[in-house]
């Protein structure tokens, strides 16, 4: 009981602000839509001086236990039909674009003089799947705390700017509803700003865009067993306090299937396994139904406690250069990525 009490203040505004989101978008107007309106509201909630109304734990509650579960319902909206249709273009958009981010996050950190480390950290933070591939990373590199903590802010700053500017590039450059869903998935950093700027517009741009997104988070099994390897050659240091034997004995815990293992969160595969049982065609469609209304909700609930845990103060002091990068790399990754969609023809 004494571990719940902490969350009750962050759980329950989160609550109200989603049961009045909610219920806006369904009798006054759908737009700008109730992930849209919990976000914001979280983040102007989030940043008022309630000090007493100590409102962190339950949000990171619904940010870290609440989403993982929305996602991986919201498979049952996955149409394997839409996915076949995108076939191995949609591969070869996802493959293009993270090796052009991170390459392109790699010359910024030359020019603007960053550590190769830090460079690295932002390049895969912005390509694959934002906080989470940078911490991933960071155990494999072992960069420095400052250039965890500078990339983390950064990238979450340039994805919750993302959240907004994505939906509009498309409406300017009058994007299809999958050239739409590229953009956003192909291109923001974490699931949840692909899905509260993808469910913004529609379900369908909803769900596509989080095919892509899907698609890049399953790249960081792959990278971060390639970061092992590189590691292993140029960045991890023998430590002092172990023996050799210790040491060889610890790389020979660190199978392939492990590491994968490690870095791929058991969402995605639930997400997968959810998506194989809706379009399997032996569960009725009302319960489908249900579960796609479940997992938009808690989607919905979880978007509040994302939004209510951003805190602009702290994003600011990350530092001008760092700051100043990131922005460049934020429009010139649109460009790629308006680029790749023309060249992949979708």
């Amino acid at each position: 009981m004494k571990k719940l009490l902490p969350l009750i203040p962050g759980i329950s505004i989160a609550t109200i602000i989603t049961v009045i989101a909610i219920t806006f978008t369904k009798f006054v107007s759908p737009y700008p839509g109730a992930v849209t309106i919990t976000i914001i509201t979280g983040i102007l909630v989030g940043n008022l001086p309630l000090k007493r109304f100590k409102m962190d734990e339950g949000a990171l509650f619904l940010e870290k236990k609440i989403l993982p579960i929305s996602i991986a319902l919201l498979g049952s909206e996955l149409n394997f039909i839409v996915l076949k249709e995108l076939g191995v273009n949609a591969i070869l958009f996802t493959i293009s674009y993270i090796l052009l981010v991170i390459g392109l996050n790699l010359i910024l950190g030359k020019i603007f003089r960053f550590s190769f480390k830090q460079g690295l950290l932002l390049g895969i933070g912005n390509a694959v799947c934002g906080s989470s591939a940078i911490a991933a990373s960071s155990g494999v590199i072992n960069p420095k705390d400052e250039e965890i903590g500078l990339s983390v802010a950064a990238v979450n700053l340039a994805g919750v700017a993302g959240i907004f500017l994505m939906p509009a590039v498309a409406k300017i450059i009058g994007y299809t509803d999958l050239q739409t869903s590229a953009i956003i998935g192909g291109t923001l950093q974490a699931i949840s700003q692909t899905a509260a700027a993808g469910y913004a517009i529609s379900d369908e741009v909803g769900n596509v865009a989080l095919i892509f997104k899907m698609e890049r988070v399953a790249m960081l099994g792959p990278i971060v067993l390639l970061l092992v390897l590189i590691s292993r050659i140029f960045f991890l240091k023998k430590s002092t306090d172990t023996t050799e034997e210790d040491r060889t004995e610890q790389k020979a815990k660190e199978t392939p299937l492990k590491i994968f293992f490690k870095f791929v969160p058991p969402f995605i595969l639930s997400f997968i396994v959810i998506a194989a049982i809706a379009n399997s065609g032996k569960i009725p469609a009302k319960a489908v139904n249900l579960t796609q209304i479940i997992g938009i909700t808690l989607l919905t609930y979880s978007m509040t406690g994302l939004g209510m845990r951003i805190k602009l103060k702290d994003l600011f002091k990350s530092g001008i250069k760092v700051i100043s990068a990131q922005t460049i790399a934020l429009f010139l990754q649109i460009g790629i990525a308006v680029g790749l969609i023309w060249i992949f023809g979708f």
